[in-house]
């Protein structure tokens, strides 16, 4: 989704004062300011922030039902609640995001989005077959197919224009990230960081938002706090797998290039990735085009329809 420029500023202008209300020691602080200062979308900003429940770091903090996190100093998550409200605050629909991370000292210019795909156990046994060049060029093929259609409509088209990061799995994590940069005719520059953390029973999708030049700052702190914090529960772990429990219909390519994107489409997520962020003031391009292009004929054919 890529918001209007109307959107934009309104948008922005609500995250402005969201980052503001970040950096105070505490919500009630906010009562100190000068109300006549602010706008009547920078008061509702303020109001939905204020009902947001942190957790701060350093803390251990649930992630649904299946996992938990810990957070070092500096940081702070929301649960499925408090993900709704900050879904309101940046004008996205209700989806299925578990859990928002985002660091406390910063001027919410970057946020994880956490949800949880229950497609099964995913086998890794492609892990040294990921041919990168091949998800690209299925990548740029369905997006630019499906710009046709948004042409059509009126809407800037977008290209997938490469990889910051191209797909990697750590066979220790079981995680699997990539990240690409996406381009749009109106001359607009960003990127997608996903990660996909392998589950006993499913995935668990972790998005990052943020701008192409914050990336190489905050790209490893994501990937550190990852590695070291989050853990599925017992029960819940990759390794767990038991003869008998649900297999996923595709394996680490799908979750790239097909998989993924079909559960992401249900819940919203990647509409959610379309966010303007107050400090890049841009959108985000999400690579939902793939959804309406021809990348499934390309890994499968019938997957599409199932």
């Amino acid at each position: 989704m890529v918001i209007v420029p109307s959107c934009r500023q309104r948008l922005t202008e609500m995250l402005l004062c969201a980052a503001a209300i970040v950096l105070l020691p505490a919500a009630g602080s906010f009562a100190q300011d000068d109300p006549a200062q602010l706008n009547p979308a920078q008061m509702e900003a303020a109001r939905l922030f204020q009902q947001i429940n942190w957790t701060r770091g350093p803390a251990t903090a649930p992630i649904g039902s299946r996992a938990e996190i810990t957070l070092p100093e500096g940081f702070m998550i929301t649960d499925r609640a408090g993900s709704q409200l900050w879904n309101q605050l940046t004008q996205n629909p209700p989806d299925g995001t578990i859990a928002t991370l985002m660091p406390t000292s910063d001027d919410l210019s970057w946020f994880l989005c956490f949800e949880f795909d229950e497609v099964g156990y995913v086998k890794d046994d492609e892990k040294d077959e990921l041919d990168a060049d091949a998800i690209l060029e299925a990548m740029q093929e369905g997006t630019e197919q499906s710009n046709q259609y948004r042409r059509s409509q009126g809407w800037t088209a977008i290209h997938v224009a490469g990889w910051v990061y191209p797909p990697s799995y750590d066979e220790t994590t079981n995680n699997l990230y990539w990240a690409t940069r996406l381009t749009s005719d109106d001359g607009d520059e960003n990127a997608n960081y996903s990660t996909r953390l392998l589950g006993r029973r499913g995935v668990m999708q972790v998005t990052l938002v943020c701008g192409v030049e914050e990336m190489p700052t905050v790209v490893p702190q994501v990937q550190e706090m990852l590695r070291t914090g989050f853990q599925f529960n017992s029960g819940e772990k990759y390794a767990e797998w038991r003869d008998g429990d649900k297999l996923a219909t595709y394996g680490l390519t799908g979750l790239i290039t097909g998989g993924a994107v079909v559960a992401a489409a249900k819940t919203g997520l990647l509409a959610r990735l379309g966010l303007v962020l107050a400090k890049a003031g841009k959108a985000i391009f999400a690579v939902i085009a793939v959804i309406l292009g021809g990348i499934y004929r390309l890994f499968g054919g019938g997957r599409a329809e199932e």
